[in-house]
């Protein structure tokens, strides 16, 4: 069966209660509390009326779009004409549910929620969580690891990983590259860069430009236009705040090492990238200070201002130096006149060692013109087995430097995928007007990961912004945990004393409405129509209609009769009435 995400809102209210009164025989419905309601019938956070999110600087530009902050015409959450936005044509009309996004950093989006330790750390005599920060979701580019599950479980209400009672849905939005940005020295040419250099000189090793030799690939060295113009000292400009784009960039030059300590020498205190790239050190750096008797040199220059932006802003402003940013903050900096030294360099793919691809696909070399992430056919490993509360992303790595087989990327090696994160119950986390910020969270966020196959969407929304839409693996994983946001379409049922789950979906009407039956575990099912056949319109009032069908892959036989009205003139995923009769076998 090839599960299909139902659009947003489109059994709503009526979930329960019609379900309730089909005629199940022998089934009596307990519907979970808590469910979306109908589609972009959600406000927000009074008195404000808007739903929050906040996280991920990388995340900027692409929230721009998805919440209209960019008023790009014909895309965005309420903009959009695509049938499970919410522009004021589509489920409750006139209704246009608001969504602000703050970036904040990765880190500061995840110790909002609580999942930083120590749990519910105190912030100004409050307690962190969930409902007092006010976001309906949170962004970040370093997963959760199972220590952060479990405190956001926590914060919010739940348990970690306790049948009913998980509460966090990491969801992964998007891909992106992490650009290395430079600002050279006058007369001194740099434009692609080995992993060798690289790392040596984030790890102080390669000290001055003139130490940046190309070898046998003399295009990934630099050029001086007149001589000693690179005997200048190379400055490692850092992000100011807890980042996500830092663990992804401290986690490629640790597979450049391959896990080995950083700079040379021996004895402690040498440590690895990996260490760096963890959360509580993510502000760290090898330094000549903090790594003695190590060949470790020189200090980091800290930016003065938060986010990718903020790293941006920083290299430019000074000449000799280096950083880290996501593609699309590295090109809002980027200018085209004549003396501009600010920009980015092409990275070794070692999959092919005289490959240097640019992180951006528009022209290559860096430009003004925006396009996608070059990050096509990067291998993501170590995924979830199965899509569900409290997944653990943490394992998962985008950046490869091509030195293993089974680690290629196919384009530029430094890619990343990044969530946004919410919650199953937000009535359980305690938030006030829970309903209302539930349901709009789901229709955003199910706007968000609708991929680009179906027309339109957040996906498709996405092209020309420097970023890349998730491959279809990392999509269908997206698009299920989306679908369990505020309850999603979860019904219990009780048969003969015991319950039983039913998870329902659908895709967008004239083609199948999806309820699927498939055993996740005891007493829960999942099953597909979409395996029955295609709904055929039966006269002009929107009605469409399905045969009885049988099922029987899971030893659950059974009858459907689907009767579905659409609501409104060309608004086909609105659903009037559903009718479903189940026979369940002992």
């Amino acid at each position: 069966m090839r599960l299909r995400r139902r659009l947003s809102g489109w059994l709503a209210v009526a979930t329960a209660g019609v379900l309730a009164l089909s005629g199940m025989a022998g089934l009596t419905s307990s519907a979970m509390a808590e469910e979306p309601a109908e589609q972009c019938s959600g406000a927000g956070i009074p008195p404000a009326e808007h739903v929050l999110g906040e996280g991920s600087s990388l995340q900027k530009v692409a929230q721009a779009i998805w919440d209209d902050e960019e008023s790009l015409t014909g895309k965005g959450f309420n903009n959009s004409e695509y049938v499970g936005a919410c522009n004021g044509k589509q489920g409750l009309h006139a209704n246009k549910p608001v969504v602000l996004y703050n970036s904040t950093g990765s880190g500061a989006g995840r110790l909002a929620w609580g999942a930083e330790e120590p749990l519910n750390k105190p912030k100004d005599g409050k307690k962190m969580n969930p409902a007092e920060s006010g976001d309906a979701f949170v962004g970040t580019d370093e997963p959760l690891s199972e220590a952060q599950l479990k405190n956001l479980d926590e914060a919010a209400g739940g348990k970690f990983k306790e049948a009913g009672k998980e509460q966090a849905l990491v969801i992964p939005v998007e891909q992106a590259a992490v650009a290395v940005i430079v600002n050279m020295p006058a007369n001194c040419d740099l434009t692609k860069i080995t992993n060798g250099n690289l790392q040596k000189i984030w790890n102080g090793e390669i000290t001055e430009w003139s130490g940046v030799t190309g070898g046998a690939a003399e295009e990934a060295g630099v050029t001086e236009l007149v001589a000693g113009a690179c005997k200048v000292a190379i400055e490692r400009v850092v992000r100011k705040d807890v980042s996500g784009t830092t663990f992804v960039f401290k986690t490629y030059l640790n597979e450049i090492l391959k896990g080995e300590d950083t700079c040379a020498g021996a004895g402690p205190p040498l440590l690895s990238w990996a260490h760096y790239a963890e959360p509580e050190h993510n502000l760290e750096w090898p330094e000549e200070l903090t790594s003695p008797p190590a060949t470790c040199k020189g200090e980091v220059i800290v930016a003065t201002e938060n986010g990718g932006g903020g790293e941006v802003k920083e290299v430019k402003a000074l000449t000799g130096t280096i950083g880290y940013a996501n593609l699309a903050d590295a090109r809002a900096g980027y200018t085209e006149e004549v003396g501009n030294n600010y920009h980015w360099l092409g990275v070794q793919n070692q999959a092919e060692p005289n490959l240097y691809p640019f992180p951006g696909t528009s022209t290559g070399e860096p430009s003004k013109t925006t396009g996608e992430s070059n990050c096509k056919g990067t291998h993501y490993t170590n995924l979830p087995t199965a899509p569900g509360p409290d997944d653990d992303w943490s394992k998962v790595n985008g950046a490869h430097p091509g030195t293993e087989a089974t680690n290629k990327n196919a384009n530029y090696p430094i890619c990343t995928l990044t969530y946004d994160v919410a919650l199953v119950s937000y009535e359980e986390a305690g938030f006030a007007e829970s309903n209302k910020i539930g349901t709009t969270a789901y229709n955003y966020l199910n706007y968000v990961v609708t991929p680009s196959e179906e027309g339109a969407g957040g996906q498709a929304d996405l092209a020309g912004h420097d970023y890349l839409e998730v491959e279809e693996a990392v999509g269908k994983f997206a698009q299920e945990e989306a679908e369990l946001i505020a309850g999603g379409s979860r019904l219990d049922y009780s048969v003969g004393g015991a319950v039983i789950t039913l998870l329902l979906f659908s895709g967008p009407l004239p083609q199948v409405i999806d309820l699927m039956i498939k055993n996740l575990g005891p007493k829960v099912y999942l099953i597909s129509l979409e395996d029955f056949g295609i709904f055929t319109p039966a006269g002009s009032g929107g009605v469409f209609e399905t045969t009885q069908c049988e099922v029987d892959e899971l030893g659950v036989n059974g009858e459907c009769l689907v009767n579905v009205t659409a609501l409104k003139a060309g608004l086909a995923y609105l659903v009037d009435w559903l009718q479903i009769r189940l026979h369940l076998e002992a």
